[in-house]
């Protein structure tokens, strides 16, 4: 089911970690140039994307050391352009092999994976040897970001070998 609208109703621990990243409820960035560039690359952005970009896009997230976490997550970049250009075949290849629609909207894993989502809101990290499911929902994807509480889920393994 395709939406519009992120889900934006985050917990406390969550909204902190955004504020301190500069994001609030109200924050709306221009997401025209990065989509455009991403288009041209040959993704196909849908609205639930768009909005997403413009409320996080630019964001820095940094997840900081905590001892329950399940894994380091490290730095989270939200620039898709920067994340997933000249990386289409990628991309393409992920949606072809799982059944998805998938569209970047940044870094996860200090620069290591490329961040995207689907018009249902499902988060997945793509790597050179790996497809991760991050949770859905916007909540759920950067409470994984930010707080690690479970190792994703892996979708595929070792894709390059």
């Amino acid at each position: 089911m395709s939406r519009e609208q992120v889900d934006t109703h985050f917990a406390d621990d969550v909204l902190h970690a955004l504020e301190r990243s500069g994001w609030t409820e109200a924050r709306r960035v221009t997401a025209t140039l990065w989509i455009a560039a991403l288009e041209r690359d040959g993704n196909r952005a849908f609205p639930l994307a768009r909005d997403f970009l413009e409320r996080f896009g630019g964001l820095v997230l940094d997840a900081r050391p905590r001892p329950d976490r399940a894994f380091n997550p490290g730095r989270t970049l939200l620039d898709p352009v920067r994340a997933a250009v000249g990386e289409h075949d990628r991309i393409a290849g992920w949606q072809a092999d799982h059944g998805l629609v998938l569209f970047p909207v940044g870094y996860a894993f200090d620069d290591y994976a490329i961040l995207m989502i689907t018009p249902d809101e499902a988060f997945y990290a793509g790597t050179d040897t790996q497809l991760l499911r991050l949770g859905k929902g916007t909540p759920a994807c950067l409470r994984m970001l930010l707080f690690a509480p479970t190792k994703p889920e892996v979708i595929a393994d070792d894709l390059a070998g």
